[in-house]
């Protein structure tokens, strides 16, 4: 099982290569609870923010919003509005517009 790969996704593809291509990919790729804590991250979004692999960045971020937001209430207005969605490659044009028009909305 794959912890990048959202379990309610349907596709028919095959999951274990899903979750290479996650782990592989060249922009960051994670998962966290609505509480904010990392359930699993991809070493590219471990390397963006500095950590040399994807285990030391979960040992150390314990809360999203306070270590990663420059305003942490961010993350909540996000959440709040419904921006807990997942968006796949590649991206729908309508899909990415309409979560694009949720995060305006939020300004």
């Amino acid at each position: 099982m794959c912890p990048l790969w959202p379990q309610d996704h349907t596709a028919n593809l095959d999951p274990s290569e899903c979750c290479a291509i996650l782990q592989e990919a060249p922009v960051g790729v994670f998962k966290s609870t609505p509480e904010g804590k990392f359930v699993a991250v991809n070493p590219a979004q471990a390397r963006m923010y500095g950590y040399s692999s994807p285990e030391e960045m979960l040992d150390s971020v314990s809360d999203i919003a306070e270590q990663l937001y420059a305003d942490p209430a961010d993350r909540d207005k996000f959440l709040q509005a419904g921006m807990d969605e997942y968006i796949f490659k590649p991206v729908d044009r309508e899909e990415l517009l309409r979560i694009l028009q949720k995060a305006r909305e939020l300004k």
